[in-house]
């Protein structure tokens, strides 16, 4: 109860929103942490007692920090002096396949970029789960970029008319309809020459597709996305982005008719560019700009629009679409907004072909079957 949250907590303290999620900043909660570590002597939880510590002189004061959380009996009668020195967080990279996430970290303090990936969680639908198969959150330069929405008021129509569909995630929409909650397989998590990686499949979350996503860490600044999709028969393709802040750089396109369908009808100023293998975007969030390539192995189009974010914050979206029964999609997301010469080389013609990626001064090749190197 009390290491899963750690595990999943993000530089700022902050947890994501995954699901029916709201952000839980974990030193509100201090009060369970002082009780954890009197008992078990974790030293991961004493960043959280700290921060939710206030002294006055030498004498130490623990308030309640949460209106509707009473933490302050659990400080009170548990607390104990903490006789060494608390150490910065160091966040982890982690496989935590009991919970389907993968964590994976590079940099320190305000250098940290952090990413999270969901698998295996839509084969166990409820209440709270969301169709957000292969979606993840990425934080760095000490900000959310990449977001999860979490949810509006359950009774509010937004909150299944957007939030709790596939579009509103960073996922792969076929369509224009939300994925069934299958399961989602695990391939691969691991590091090579410094790069860490974690690659996860499905074939079930529409009938006939198969998606596999890989999530890589070039660099401290530089996050790839790969996918590799396949259908059947011929099927629309949307991969949705959403990242926060607001737009500095996206190529002018013409108006596009926002579809009439759950999702989708809550985007606003939408705008479509031409097919391509290639686009390029960038946002502002708090005046750091993040920049995006996007490259295709077939030309596609480029939708850019406003969705919702968390709390119905105004939040860039781009969709990559696709008519056809076969994509490969490489995005580079560049934390210090630098558009790095990126390129990739498909190897095979099979459905799924292993792939160079030439990026800056780097070469690898990945392999969908959960291979790096």
């Amino acid at each position: 109860m009390l290491d899963g949250p750690v595990q999943l907590m993000m530089p700022d303290m902050y947890t994501p929103r995954f699901n029916d999620c709201r952000e839980v900043y974990l030193p509100a909660y201090s009060g369970y942490y002082e009780y954890g570590f009197a008992r078990y002597k974790s030293k991961d939880y004493l960043p959280i007692i700290e921060k939710g510590r206030s002294y006055s002189g030498n004498k130490e004061k623990t308030n309640k920090l949460l209106s509707n959380v009473d933490v302050f009996d659990f400080s009170l009668l548990y607390s104990v002096p903490i006789t060494e020195e608390v150490k910065p967080i160091i966040p982890k990279s982690l496989h935590l396949p009991g919970s389907g996430f993968d964590i994976l970290t590079a940099g320190k303090g305000k250098e940290t970029v952090w990413l999270a990936s969901i698998y295996d969680q839509n084969n166990k639908p409820g209440w709270h789960m969301h169709p957000n198969a292969l979606d993840f959150v990425l934080y760095g330069k000490g900000e959310q970029i990449s977001m999860d929405p979490g949810h509006a008021e359950y009774g509010a129509p937004v909150h299944q008319g957007w939030y709790k569909t596939s579009i509103a995630h960073n996922v792969l929409v076929v369509n224009q309809k939300s994925q069934d909650f299958r399961k989602v397989q695990s391939l691969a998590y691991g590091e090579t020459n410094g790069i860490q990686y974690s690659f996860a499949k499905t074939d079930s979350i529409y009938k006939g597709v198969s998606q596999t996503r890989a999530f890589i860490l070039a660099d401290k600044n530089t996050v790839l996305i790969a996918d590799w999709i396949t259908a059947d028969t011929t099927v629309l393709m949307d991969i949705a982005y959403h990242q926060r802040g607001v737009w500095k750089q996206r190529e002018q396109g013409t108006d596009w008719q926002i579809p009439d369908s759950i999702g989708y009808k809550y985007l606003k100023s939408a705008e479509i560019v031409s097919p391509s293998k290639k686009q390029i975007f960038s946002t502002l969030i708090n005046g750091k700009e993040i920049a995006v390539q996007t490259l295709t192995s077939q030309p596609a189009a480029m939708i850019t629009a406003m969705g919702n974010g968390q709390d119905f914050e105004p939040t860039p979206c781009s969709i990559v679409r696709y008519s056809g029964r076969k994509l490969f999609v490489l995005r580079a997301i560049s934390l210090d907004g630098r558009v790095e010469k990126l390129n990739f080389e498909l190897q095979d013609t099979t459905s799924n072909p292993k792939v160079k990626v030439f990026i800056a001064k780097k070469t690898m090749i990945l392999d969908p079957i959960g291979k790096l190197r």
